[in-house]
């Protein structure tokens, strides 16, 4: 029964392939690579263009118009765009990225906290791929590009200062659980080998990734016994 659902897996991979779509890592050529007891399982992941969907932004701010939230001129597809977080984790999920516990650093005197963390992918050999990073927020900097948003000709809005003084509560709050995220969209983009920029055209084609997982055959005698002694 597995080797007619990796059988069948491995057809996919190959229509998709046709079809030009992104085929992400683990790759496998043929099933003669896939360890034994392991079994494929084929994802397909979409991710949205358009910048207001929350998977990506724009590359160039200076084509994005926030006011009426869409492209200041026709998109012709050559737009860059990069990814939000919200992309990053629907294409972690498709790869099935497992994750450490993370590790914080806090910063005594200052408002800072570092987040090592690292991500792993199992390969067709049963192996682990892993990609350990980090990444840090620094309140003082996150403060100096609030107040850069609302500065104007070299004045600052004093107006805006309420919405500078919420976003840095909201920061605040949520400071490690942002260093978490920037840490995974840093290790999702390297273990997955993603570009930083995509075009518009090129997100019409979905990413395609395969999931290796161990599941031993229970009709076999001998398996049976040593999962049942495991246990």
């Amino acid at each position: 029964i597995m080797d007619q659902i990796n059988e069948k897996a491995l057809q996919e991979l190959e229509e998709y392939k046709k079809q030009g779509c992104h085929m992400m890592i683990p790759t496998i050529g043929s099933l003669e690579a896939l360890a034994d007891g392991y079994v494929m399982t084929v994802n397909v992941v979409k991710i949205s263009p358009f910048p207001l969907d929350g998977d990506v932004y724009p590359h160039d701010s200076k084509q994005w118009d926030d006011e009426k939230g869409d492209w200041k001129t026709k998109c012709t597809g050559n737009e860059r765009v990069r990814f939000h977080a919200q992309g990053c984790q629907a294409l972690a999920d498709g790869a099935d990225v497992r994750w450490s516990l993370p590790e914080f650093t806090v910063d005594p005197k200052y408002p800072r906290v570092l987040c090592n963390l690292t991500g792993a992918v199992m390969k067709p050999n049963g192996t682990w791929r892993t990609m350990p990073d980090c990444f840090g927020s620094d309140l003082d900097i996150v403060k100096e590009e609030l107040i850069a948003r609302y500065t104007y000709e070299g004045v600052f809005n004093v107006k805006k200062q309420y919405l500078v003084d919420r976003e840095l509560l909201q920061k605040r709050k949520h400071q490690k659980t942002s260093a978490v995220t920037g840490a995974q969209n840093r290790i999702t983009i390297k273990l997955l080998r993603l570009k930083r920029t995509y075009t518009v055209k090129e997100l019409e084609r979905p990413f395609v990734f395969i999931q290796i997982s161990f599941r031993p055959d229970m009709k076999d005698p001998n398996t049976r016994r040593m999962v049942t002694e495991a246990n």
